[in-house]
């Protein structure tokens, strides 16, 4: 037996075991009640910067820009509740150094704050310095270094950038003048006086009026707190969930605000504008009926499309001056610009590959367009056995390998392919999207379906012979850089709706044959007819554009904007009945594996199949939507007690089970389910229910998939 000495110390040990575990016990309560909590309000000050498309305030005091788009995402998560402290970047720095705020944005690992700082285990984004002068002066060109000797530079006091200024002078033995303020604002104003002839910033700026001079690498960005602060390790927290939940966030962050920073006229090198005041008229080909985008207009007899407005535009800001040539099709035309006979082919599939077998080079993209499947009938489980395919198209090599040679039969344009799937001599066809809509939207062809394929990429560029001077493709791309996203949306709806209403005669005829029989021996009426006719065109050309918008083009569902619009609705209307509403968010288990092991048209056909299951057991009156990739959205009105809310989680599991067994391909394939219950009794946001079943379903994932949970508050 042991002695009372021993047991004395083994009491002891005891207890401070008992005590480390209670006290380890309520540190995880506390953390999870914390994680429970979600959304507790809790103020936030935040340091606000104006910076263009980083940080703005409109003329109304509303905040938007990329970094703003990023705390309301955030706050999404957390709860926060934002006081926006307005000052300059020095000011905001010294702010958060002091604690007079909690956070700001935008900063780089900068070594002198270091140590007073805490920054976000994750980037936000990137920050690119700049060299920039006014539109106006001739004597400073871009990348032109030796001009800029001796020159005053203005740089910010608390510039985190303004090493790789030095390296840049240091590396080509030059010296500036530096001139120091406290800001980019402040450093601009002095630019326009002309105290200084050029202003060194650490971010990308809105150039209208300035020309850049250089580029610098791009380095991350981050949120920073003060040293030690409560707030980062949520902020960590809630980065890791942005990047889990939505992983193409901060590129459309960028694509919104950053990419929009176009300038007004391009920045041309020396050498550059001296090929330009050489060159001769280009000669220029394109594909005679890629209708939109680019064809020859019999009406006009010009060129014409998307690629004509652009190029219009391209002429206009680099001062070359193009010289059209019609080609019959498009293999002519390529074959002038492979051996060149031609300068440039204004539309091409961007494939670097393809660019180097053609013998030319590729310019920067101008237009994105998946490739669309065109049949009688779109069933893609039954299989496609006779292809119609445009020759020397990137779309048709690609699909040689998928299906053979001897499946396809070969036509000068996507024109005759369509007639030729129409007229039962083909099953199918590819098309660019937008090329497919074009002459989907021809009477004749109306019987026609289309549905758009993720597999292939469609980015169009334009092509330029490598016979040319090398200085022409960096002309064209700089040209192509400075059209606005303002300007190519007006050039793409005005070429949609004007082609899609170029033919209204002829598809009426097609469409009501007596009625044209009639109008023959009526003419005042024919005329009547006629106008009605092309009014009516119009808006339904316009209403069509606006119900694609609604629409998700694989699967047929709801997209995201038109399920959120349709669920507050229901919302609104439960509140005002007293009525309770469910709302299931479903996630399709082991979808990758289906893409990865068959490819993604297996993949396509699947979601396909998913969404029809889900439309047939839920019936008329809900709603069905597709969020994005494999995760779909149902919103049932109308629940009376929690016995319904199992059924309709069960009856989803089981028909997605039923499902995974109609195709060996598709048998490990299962659903997880979060769910949870709008009681019609308090007003609740669409965004609070949507967290919550957002919860629910990642509960599910984490208890091992094919399941489902419900929300409990």
């Amino acid at each position: 037996m042991l002695g009372e000495e021993p047991m004395r110390k083994i009491r002891k040990k005891r207890i401070w075991i008992v005590f480390a575990a209670t006290l380890l016990l309520c540190i995880c309560r506390g953390t999870l009640s914390r994680a429970d909590a979600g959304t507790q309000e809790k103020a936030v000050r935040v340091g606000y910067y104006i910076l263009d498309g980083f940080q703005e305030r409109d003329d109304n005091g509303n905040y938007t820009g990329y970094a703003y788009d990023y705390y309301a995402e955030i706050a999404q998560y957390t709860g926060w509740e934002y006081e926006f402290v307005e000052g300059s970047y020095e000011d905001c720095l010294n702010m958060l150094i002091n604690g007079e705020i909690d956070i700001m944005s935008g900063l780089d690992v900068i070594g002198d704050f270091r140590e007073k700082l805490e920054f976000s285990n994750h980037s936000m984004g990137t920050t690119q310095p700049e060299l920039y002068a006014m539109a106006d002066d001739e004597e400073l060109t871009y990348d032109d270094y030796e001009a800029f000797d001796k020159k005053r530079v203005g740089v910010p006091r608390e510039s985190d950038r303004e090493d790789v200024l030095d390296e840049y002078c240091e590396s080509r033995g030059i010296s500036l003048e530096k001139v120091y303020a406290k800001d980019d604002e402040s450093l601009d104003v002095m630019l326009q006086k002309g105290e200084i002839d050029m202003v060194f910033s650490g971010r990308a700026q809105n150039l209208s009026g300035r020309k850049a001079l250089m580029y610098f690498d791009a380095k991350p960005a981050y949120f920073v707190t003060g040293k030690g602060s409560p707030l980062m390790m949520e902020m960590n927290e809630t980065m890791e969930r942005i990047m889990l939940n939505s992983p193409e966030f901060q590129l459309d962050l960028n694509e919104k605000y950053l990419d929009a920073l176009t300038q007004e006229l391009p920045n041309f090198t020396k050498q550059e504008m001296e090929y330009i005041a050489s060159a001769p008229a280009l000669k220029v080909v394109y594909d005679p009926s890629w209708e939109p985008i680019e064809y020859y207009n019999e009406k006009s007899g010009e060129y014409d499309g998307i690629s004509a407005d652009l190029f219009a535009l391209v002429e206009k800001y680099s001062g070359l001056h193009f010289e059209y040539i019609r080609t019959e099709n498009f293999s002519e035309a390529l074959e002038c610009v492979r051996e060149g006979k031609a300068d440039i082919l204004t539309g091409i599939t961007r494939s670097y590959s393809w660019g180097k077998e053609c013998n030319v080079y590729l310019t920067n993209s101008y237009l994105e367009a998946p490739v669309a499947l065109i049949a009688q009938s779109v069933d893609m489980q039954d299989g496609i056995r006779r292809l119609a395919l445009p020759r020397d198209y990137y779309i048709t090599g690609q699909l040689e390998r998928q299906y053979g040679k001897e499946a396809i039969t070969y036509y000068d344009s996507v024109e005759e392919c369509v007639k030729a799937v129409s007229d039962g001599r083909a099953d199918a066809t590819y098309a660019n999207s937008y090329v497919a809509n074009s002459y989907l939207n021809r009477g004749e062809f109306r019987k026609l379906r289309l549905v758009e394929l993720s597999v292939y990429a469609g980015n169009i560029s334009a092509a330029v012979s490598k016979q040319c001077d090398p200085r022409l493709l960096s002309v064209i791309n700089k040209s192509l850089n400075c059209v606005p996203n303002s300007k190519m949306d007006e050039i793409l709806l005005n070429n949609m709706l004007k082609k899609r209403s170029m033919r209204p005669l002829q598809d009426f005829i097609y469409e009501n044959p007596m009625d044209a029989v009639l109008i023959m021996f009526l003419t005042a009426c024919f005329i009547m007819a006629v106008l009605a006719y092309i009014v009516w065109l119009k808006y339904r050309s316009e209403r069509k554009i606006k119900e694609t918008s609604r629409i998700d083009g694989l699967t047929g569902l709801y997209n995201r904007m038109e399920t959120e619009r349709l669920v507050r609705a229901r919302l609104e209307e439960a509140e005002r009945r007293n009525k309770k509403l469910l709302i299931l968010s479903l996630d399709l288990d082991n979808f990758k594996q289906v893409n990865d092991t068959y490819g993604h048209l297996e993949g396509d056909v699947l979601l396909q199949n998913v969404a029809r299951t889900f439309q047939e057991n839920v019936g008329a009156g809900h709603i069905v939507g597709r969020m994005g990739g494999d995760e779909f959205l149902i919103c049932i009105p109308k629940i009376h007690d929690d016995k319904e809310v199992v059924f309709w989680a069960e009856k989803m599991a089981g028909a997605i089970a039923l499902l995974s067994q109609s195709k060996a391909e598709w048998n490990k394939i299962s659903v997880s389910i979060g769910l949870v219950v709008a009681d019609g009794k308090a007003a609740e946001s669409f965004e609070a229910l949507y967290q919550r079943v957002d919860e629910a379903l990642y509960q599910a994932k984490n208890a091992g998939k094919n399941c489902y949970r419900i929300y409990k508050r």
